[in-house]
């Protein structure tokens, strides 16, 4: 009995050690930064997946403009090709990526994760004497995955991801907001 009590204990000691995480504070994420790009990457020639990508992509641009954010849609670039060019307007974005991964046929696998970023030059950690290290720094994530028939996971998928990018954009515009 005393096992099974500790057991439970450390059970939900771990769930609430795990289900906070530290606030982020967007307003001081994207200072510095002039707009935000999205663009789309998949390993898959399927259309589905352009299609997703279009669906996710034309929501977030349309939350972001109304919002007065400046934004750029870089569009959809399979993977291992050429890589998106910075948008027009935006010296130094915050980046929206959106990463397709799915099987081929009329059942299908399907993985959407949505990522932003900003690309540092020479990220230096606070303290340090050491050269900058360049990279970006991801300080958004969020996926969804499923499987079955492609015309009703291509929209479940697409519904998915589109909520969660919603949270994303509620985010960026708040912060936008507080640069000032």
């Amino acid at each position: 009995m005393r096992a099974a009590l500790a057991a439970i204990f450390a059970f939900a000691a771990l769930m609430v050690a795990t289900s906070s995480r530290a606030e982020t504070d967007w307003t001081r994420q994207l200072a510095g930064l002039d707009g935000v790009a999205i663009a789309c990457v998949s390993s898959t020639g399927e259309t589905y997946a352009e299609r997703i990508c279009d669906k996710l992509s034309e929501n977030a641009r349309k939350a972001l403009e109304i919002a007065g954010v400046p934004v750029a849609v870089a569009g959809y670039f399979r993977e291992g090709g050429p890589s998106p060019d910075k948008p027009e307007g935006i010296a130094k974005p915050l980046q929206i990526t959106i990463f397709l991964r799915g099987t081929p046929g009329g059942n299908a696998a399907i993985l959407v994760r949505g990522r932003a970023s900003i690309a540092y030059g020479a990220a230096v950690e606070a303290g340090s004497d050491e050269a900058g290290r360049s990279g970006d720094l991801v300080i958004w994530e969020e996926s969804s995955v499923g499987s079955g028939p492609v015309k009703q996971l291509e929209a479940a998928i697409a519904n998915a991801m589109t909520d969660k990018l919603a949270g994303l954009i509620a985010y960026v515009v708040k912060g936008w907001a507080g640069k000032g």
